[in-house]
C-alpha cells in the first residue's frame, strides 16, 4: 500500500528479464563455482579486511555543511515538482518522509567513502537512488463497478434528491441577498424550479469507473472531513464517526462553492459518483470503515446515508 511503501527508504522492483550473454555469463559462473569451490573465486579483498572496513565505517559520524543542506532543499523541491506528471500516478507522494531519506543515504553515502562531512556530492547521489526507486505507474482509471450497489436505491435517491434541493435552496437564498451566486449556480436553481428541485438520479447513469485524478480529488475531500471531524473531539474523547449524509452534504457544499455545476443533472452526476467512490473507500481500499450500520424503517428499507464511518485507524493522513 502507499502508505507502507512511504516507510522504505529505497525501493528497487527486480525484474528477470530474459538475456541470452546475461544468462550464459551467470549459469558458467554458478557451474564453476561448484566445479573448483574456492579456487573459482578471487575477491579483490579479503572478508577480514570488508570487516574492518564496515566496523570503521560505522563510526563515522558526518556532518552536514552548509553546502550540503542548501542542495537537500533544491533536491526536495525538484522532486515535489516532479511528483505529479500528466498521464501518471506514483506508488506513493514525495512527503517530507522522502526528505528524510535523501538525509540519511547523503549520511549513509559519506560513512561508505569514510568522511567526516556531508557534501553536495552526497545529496546528489542520494537524490538519483531515490529517483530511480520511485515506483511509477500509468494512471488507469479506478474500475468502480467492483464495489457493491446499496441494497436499497430508492432511500439512497431520495437523499439524493434532499441533498441537490438544499443546494438550490441556498444558491436561490444567496441570489436573494445579493451574495452574488455564479451564472451556473444560478442557472442550476432555475433549471430546478420547475420541478421543485428534484434532479432525477433514477436518470443518471451508475459511474462504472472515474479517472485516477477525480478518484484522488474525491478522496482528498472525503478524507479531510472526516479528519477535521475527529481532531475536533475533545482530549480523551473516542471518536464514533459521522453519518455519510453528512459527509455527502459537506462535500456537495464544498463543490458548489467552486461554481463547477451548471446544471442539475451535473449535481446528480457529482452526487452519485461520490456515493461510489465511498463504497469503493469501504470495500475495496478499506480507507473507510463503517462504524455503524443504517437501521431499516418499518418497511425493512435502509438508507445507507444514515451509517456512520471514519477513517481507518491504519491510514495516514499526509
Amino acid at each position: 500500500t502507499p502508505v507502507l511503501l512511504s516507510r522504505f527508504d529505497l525501493i528497487h522492483v527486480m525484474i528477470d528479464e530474459p538475456d541470452d550473454a546475461f544468462d550464459y555469463n551467470l549459469a558458467h559462473h554458478i557451474v564453476k563455482v561448484h566445479q573448483k569451490k574456492s579456487e573459482a573465486l578471487t575477491p579483490v579483498y579479503t572478508n577480514q579486511q570488508l570487516q574492518r572496513y564496515i566496523k570503521y565505517a560505522r563510526t563515522i559520524k558526518p556532518k552536514l555543511t552548509a553546502e550540503a543542506s542548501q542542495a537537500l532543499k533544491q533536491a526536495y523541491v525538484r522532486l515535489r515538482s516532479n511528483d505529479v506528471q500528466s498521464g501518471q500516478s506514483f506508488a506513493y507522494r514525495m512527503t517530507v518522509r522522502q526528505l528524510e531519506s535523501m538525509i540519511r543515504l547523503s549520511e549513509a553515502l559519506a560513512r561508505v567513502h569514510c568522511e567526516f562531512d556531508i557534501s553536495p556530492i552526497h545529496v546528489h547521489e542520494a537524490e538519483r537512488l531515490l529517483k530511480t526507486s520511485i515506483i511509477s505507474v500509468e494512471a488507469h482509471d479506478v474500475e468502480l463497478d467492483r464495489a457493491p450497489m446499496p441494497e436499497s436505491l430508492h432511500d439512497f435517491i431520495q437523499h439524493g434528491h434532499r441533498v441537490i434541493r438544499e443546494r438550490l435552496e441556498e444558491t436561490a437564498a444567496a441570489r436573494e441577498d445579493g451574495a452574488g451566486a455564479n451564472e451556473g449556480q444560478e442557472q442550476a436553481a432555475e433549471d430546478g424550479a420547475g420541478d421543485g428541485g428534484e434532479a432525477s438520479l433514477k436518470n443518471v447513469p451508475v459511474p462504472t469507473s472515474v479517472s485516477y485524478t477525480k478518484f484522488r480529488e474525491v478522496t482528498d475531500l472525503v478524507v479531510t472531513y472526516l479528519d477535521s471531524e475527529e481532531k475536533r473531539q475533545a482530549p480523551g474523547q473516542e471518536f464514533t464517526g459521522a453519518k455519510q449524509a453528512d459527509v455527502m452534504r459537506w462535500y456537495m457544499d464544498e463543490v458548489s462553492k467552486t461554481g463547477k455545476f451548471s446544471s442539475l443533472e451535473e449535481m446528480a452526476q457529482e452526487y452519485m459518483l461520490l456515493q461510489r467512490v465511498m463504497e469503493y473507500l469501504i470495500h475495496n481500499e478499506q480507507t473507510l470503515i463503517v462504524m455503524q450500520q443504517a437501521q431499516p424503517d418499518a418497511e425493512g428499507n435502509t438508507d445507507i446515508t444514515q451509517r456512520t464511518v471514519a477513517l481507518n485507524p491504519n491510514y495516514v493522513v499526509e
